[in-house]
């Protein structure tokens, strides 16, 4: 029985040491192959002669202000439509199609995302090619996983801190808004900088609505268009005229969207475990 127990134990423990090796692998390459042209000079300096020379900084610039700019336009209905499902919604036919709607936008492709973005925002609001049309397609990609992270954020902390409140006669919202969300930031935080890690990732979204390969300078107005990683590593592995040239920069640029990848993966992480307080 025990032999039994140890043979699942391990057979069940395969695919973490598969993922763990990969992701080692992956690192380990990225520093091999990029590490002759990382420096600092290469993260704060503007790019040259067509990404041959110079460095990414606008390339950073561009995805997280990308980044931000989607997070200002999709976090406030987030939070209120998880409140809504936690709190509010009724068991009901109503309810069952807005969590069946939603669940369906999490699954969608992303390229549907970018798609939409380019017929909606850049052509019918006639927004054009830039940040603003761009952060408003990845606002609604992430809206559906900031709802559920909201969602399951407020029902982890105890009923109990609800129900306390209520019986002393504090008005349902206020025991939301003072008691259950600063109890559930933890949580919610981790859901927040998880959807960061996904969508400083993303290209298809930004593909159709105004990313730009070569940009001189950084720009703060919304209307401009932009550079960002995901899409500046993707033309230098696969469509720059020079690309035995620049792979030595689309390697050095991958290790960099891994780190902050990963910088925000173990950020959640951290944040997650503060939940546990309650188990």
């Amino acid at each position: 029985m025990k032999l039994k127990s140890s043979f699942y134990f391990y057979l069940s423990a395969i695919p973490l040491f598969i993922f763990l090796f990969t992701i080692i692998f992956i690192t380990f390459y990225l520093i091999i192959n990029g590490y002759p042209v990382l420096s600092f000079r290469f993260l704060f300096s503007n790019p040259e002669e067509q990404m041959t020379k110079g460095g990414i900084f606008p390339v950073i610039f561009g995805s997280f202000y990308l980044t931000i700019l989607a997070f200002i336009f999709s976090i406030i209905p987030s939070i209120l439509s998880g409140i809504y499902f936690a709190y509010y919604a009724k068991n009901n036919i109503l309810t069952f199609i807005l969590r069946t709607l939603i669940k369906t936008l999490s699954g969608l492709p992303s390229i549907v995302f970018g798609l939409f973005g380019l017929a909606f925002f850049v052509r019918t609001l006639n927004i054009g090619l830039s940040f603003l049309a761009s952060s408003l397609t990845l606002s609604i990609l992430s809206i559906p996983y900031l709802i559920t992270a909201t969602e399951e954020g407020l029902l982890s902390v105890p009923h109990t801190f609800y129900e306390a409140a209520i019986a002393l006669g504090v008005p349902k919202w206020t025991a939301i808004r003072k008691i259950i969300l600063p109890e559930a930031k933890p949580l919610l935080l981790s859901g927040i900088f998880l959807a960061f890690a996904r969508l400083i990732g993303e290209v298809a979204p930004i593909l159709f609505t105004g990313v730009a390969f070569y940009l001189k300078t950084i720009s703060l107005s919304p209307f401009d268009r932009f550079m960002a990683l995901p899409y500046h590593i993707y033309i230098l592995a696969t469509q720059h005229e020079k690309i035995l040239k620049v792979r030595t920069i689309a390697f050095a640029s991958s290790l960099v969207l891994l780190f902050f990848a990963l910088l925000f993966g173990v950020i959640a992480y951290i944040l997650r475990m503060k939940i546990k307080k309650y188990y």
